[in-house]
């Protein structure tokens, strides 16, 4: 384990990147429901590609209608 106070971004300039390469960073800023999502795209990625892949498509297409809910609630006001 790594414990730092670094930005995850900036983990590269201050760790050489052999080491990160050894390493599974998690930024603990982010809130529990990106760590969820997060957690789950690593696992997806290792073991079931198929349903990373149908995933993403539906968050996508969650995303494309919450727009499109808005986008109705501002042409009601």
């Amino acid at each position: 384990f790594l414990s730092t106070n670094l930005p995850v971004r900036l983990l590269s300039s201050g760790i050489h990147p052999s080491i990160l390469a050894q390493l599974f960073v998690v930024d603990l800023s982010l809130s529990s429901e990106e760590i969820q999502e997060l957690m789950l795209t690593q696992l997806l990625q290792s073991e079931h590609r198929e349903l990373l892949i149908q995933h993403r498509r539906y968050q996508n297409y969650n995303q494309f209608l919450q727009k499109k809910l808005v986008s109705k609630e501002d042409a009601l006001i």
